[in-house]
């Protein structure tokens, strides 16, 4: 189970957290970069179950946290065949400042290895149709619960699909790494007041800010 979700606390002033969950943060990482390591620890999980290389060609749909990580992660790794689907600009144009090589709304090439973030229907239908003969489609993505495909498709093709779910505590420690790769002007702090609002947004489609931190005795920017 998760801390904050399936149990009280993710929006709490105060949470009753297990001495071994604590995680002593760098000083030169801000309060603002470190609310990317949580989804980037995710992307780590993801990343390493691919198995990817710097000469693997990726898909990443979705440019949340979760594949901002996965970008940030590919161009560690020195991949220079990285293309992003997202709808907003705001999050395209970040994932170019992490190592994106193209960003767009919709992707029209094949890949050898696809990541659905987001997990609608048509994330996950454009996610197998843009993987290469062979090639892996590993989805994170919890928006839609069940999902129907092409099985004779998919095994004609020799597709292979995975689930990502969660990290371990070595992939977290990799993700506070990760997170300095961040700006911390990508993140705005808000008071409780504004977290209903603010949530309505993201349903809306504004990403004006890319993550949001509640934060309810720090001055808001």
């Amino acid at each position: 189970s998760l801390i904050g979700v399936h149990t009280d606390g993710g929006f709490a002033e105060k949470a009753s957290v297990p001495k071994n969950q604590i995680f002593e943060l760098p000083q030169e990482l801000s309060w603002e970069q470190s609310i990317f390591i949580e989804p980037f620890a995710n992307s780590v999980n993801a990343w390493e179950r691919s198995k990817a290389t710097n000469v693997t060609s990726i898909a990443i749909i979705g440019a949340g946290g979760l594949g901002l990580g996965l970008v940030a992660l590919a161009n560690q790794l020195g991949c220079r065949n990285l293309h992003v689907a997202e709808l907003s600009l705001a999050r395209r144009n970040v994932a170019k400042v992490l190592g994106a090589t193209h960003a767009c709304e919709k992707l029209n090439e094949t890949y050898d290895i696809v990541f659905d973030t987001v997990g609608s229907v048509e994330s996950r239908n454009d996610t197998i149709d843009l993987a290469k003969k062979g090639g892996q489609c590993i989805f994170l993505g919890f928006e839609n619960p069940t999902h129907t495909f092409n099985m004779s498709a998919l095994i004609r093709h020799q597709k292979e699909l995975k689930g990502s779910f969660a990290y371990s505590k070595s992939q977290f420690v990799k993700a506070i790494a990760l997170a300095k790769s961040c700006d911390s002007r990508w993140v705005k702090n808000i008071f409780f007041a504004e977290v209903e609002p603010t949530l309505a947004g993201f349903l809306e489609g504004d990403f004006t800010h890319i993550k949001v931190a509640l934060r309810p005795n720090r001055q808001k920017n």
